[in-house]
């Protein structure tokens, strides 16, 4: 089985295709032998396709981890195998210029790798001036699990389950001015590495980003951190949360409908009205009971 890929949109640093021009409509560019991973940047792509790593586009801050400052077709990470090879890449991250790899070994503990810019912190280690451009971020994934990650313009969050007593943490780095890495990190220009933001026996299933703020999905339903200018904190109101995103000031929320909702649902019009009664089958005639009879049960007997 095929699986084809198609791309739409900017195509200013060949992050789409190596044709010199944007793509208005979906176009096709790719074909891959098994199922894929997509993740996109400002100004790049990654795919991970039968445990490979492709990327392409803008290569300005070493985002993609090869020679050249952009890279017009896509092309196989073979870096990541020649520097670990006892590990496997299994999921990929992109941020706006940055990009994480998570890698697994049958022997070994997993990594989380990063690669690019190192502004405001979105690398995720300290003293990048000396520090090797592949070095892993510092995580407990010796005894933790990855349940999600997920990053945008500048700030990074991962979510661990500790292997033993099943706690969830929430660790982010990135920039945190306007508390988009909890309220405590608020006025924060950055952290530079990843620092616990939440520890908890709820479970949170995943996260997503927007500029300035971030929305975790928990078992009780959705926690907001960071700037609230736009309205897109206001969440109290969604318990049934089905999938969210965030946009660069918005967020988007799918839910199963609520008792109560802080806005008014706009009336269908009458057009529709009408469209709707006459779709629906008609009921048999109604007749009205009368005599003794009449708003009681009566059974007849043979």
């Amino acid at each position: 089985m095929a699986y084809l890929l198609f791309n739409a949109g900017s195509n200013s640093n060949h992050q789409l295709s190596p044709i010199d021009e944007d793509f208005a409509e979906f176009k096709f560019v790719s074909s891959f032998e098994s199922s894929c991973q997509i993740s996109t940047g400002g100004n790049h792509t990654l795919i991970l396709s039968n445990r490979r790593v492709y990327g392409a586009g803008l290569n300005d801050c070493n985002q993609l981890g090869l020679a050249g400052h952009s890279i017009s077709t896509l092309t196989k990470l073979d870096w990541l195998s020649s520097l670990y090879p006892n590990h496997q890449t299994t999921r990929i991250l992109a941020s706006w210029s940055t990009s994480f790899f998570f890698l697994e070994s049958n022997t070994l503990p997993p990594l989380l790798i990063s690669v690019g810019d190192s502004g405001f912190g979105c690398r995720g280690v300290a003293d990048v001036a000396s520090t090797h451009p592949h070095s892993p971020i510092n995580l407990p994934l010796h005894n933790h699990a990855l349940i999600h990650a997920n990053s945008s313009f500048r700030h990074i969050i991962v979510i661990l389950r500790h292997l033993h007593t099943n706690t969830y943490n929430v660790f982010g780095w990135g920039a945190s001015r306007k508390g988009q890495l909890s309220p405590a990190n608020s006025g924060k220009p950055f952290l530079s590495t990843p620092h616990l933001l939440l520890s908890t026996q709820t479970p949170i299933f995943s996260a997503r980003t927007g500029r300035e703020h971030t929305i975790l999905h928990s078992a009780d339903g959705l926690i907001g951190w960071g700037s609230n200018t736009h309205g897109q904190l206001s969440l109290g109101a969604f318990t049934r949360v089905l999938d969210y995103g965030c946009t660069w000031r918005g967020t988007v929320v799918y839910d199963a409908l609520p008792q109560t909702l802080p806005f008014s649902l706009p009336q269908p019009p009458p057009s529709l009205n009408w469209q709707l009664a006459a779709n629906t089958p008609s009921s048999p005639p109604q007749t009205t009971p009368s005599g003794p009879s009449a708003g009681m049960n009566t059974a007849t007997s043979a």
